[in-house]
């Protein structure tokens, strides 16, 4: 017999074939208090002398000894004890390990630097380069003012030159002289851009008169200027 197998035997039979044990019969045998101690020595063969049996001797002889040979043989059967299977040990469950997703690496932005983009240098509008004046135009009719003129609270004597400018030309559009302390400006229009709308200002002698005038066209109106040192 060779592991996990099985075979019977009695006294007036001989061992059975070998077969496979099952697997119940392997739980059963693995049970055993042999089996857990271990290997079961085998004692020694004891050797039985053979007898010569001549042709001569009768048969109720044979008989004899036949029985005596039976006699001795559940002796001999008992001395030899069947050796024991080895062991059938189950394998212990592992439990598979669990299959973990591979890991994908975190992806590497780019660190781009800040484009510092310098803001742009507030350029202040060229201021106009004031002109000569260009020529009357007779076909539009002019402004005509009548101002009075005071520095410090004070009547400005009379012919002190007053002035009326716009900040487009580099000469004054008229200019008179008071008597009595007022003057009559007419104020007419020069070249072929229009005036309407156009802020005037004015000077009493060298200095700047506080108040203005919007030109219009045929309008006519008193002004009274203050000036102060």
């Amino acid at each position: 017999m060779t592991d996990e197998e099985k075979s019977g035997a009695t006294v007036l039979a001989a061992p059975s074939r070998p077969v496979v044990m099952d697997e119940n019969e392997l739980i059963d045998f693995a049970r055993l208090p042999e089996a857990q101690s271990g290997e079961i020595a085998i004692p020694s063969v004891q050797v039985v002398p053979i007898r010569t049996v001549l042709a001569d001797i009768p048969a109720e002889s044979l008989a004899v000894e036949a029985e005596g040979m039976t006699a001795l043989l559940p002796k001999v059967v008992a001395s030899f004890p069947s050796p024991k299977p080895a062991a059938r040990y189950l394998p212990t469950p592992v439990a598979k390990p669990t299959s973990t997703p591979p890991q994908t690496a975190p992806k590497q932005v780019a660190q781009v630097d800040p484009v510092v983009v310098a803001a742009p240098t507030p350029t202040s509008e060229p201021t106009p380069v004031p002109v000569a004046l260009p020529e009357v135009v007779n076909n539009t009719l002019p402004q005509a003012l009548l101002v009075t003129a005071t520095i410090n609270g004070a009547p400005v004597p009379d012919g002190t030159l007053v002035t009326v400018w716009m900040k487009a030309f580099r000469e004054p559009l008229a200019q008179g002289q008071l008597a009595d302390g007022k003057f009559l400006l007419v104020v007419p229009q020069y070249g072929s851009a229009p005036f309407s709308g156009e802020t005037m200002t004015f000077k009493i002698g060298e200095l700047n008169a506080g108040e203005t005038a919007i030109w219009q066209p045929g309008a006519a109106d008193i002004l009274e200027l203050t000036a102060g040192e």
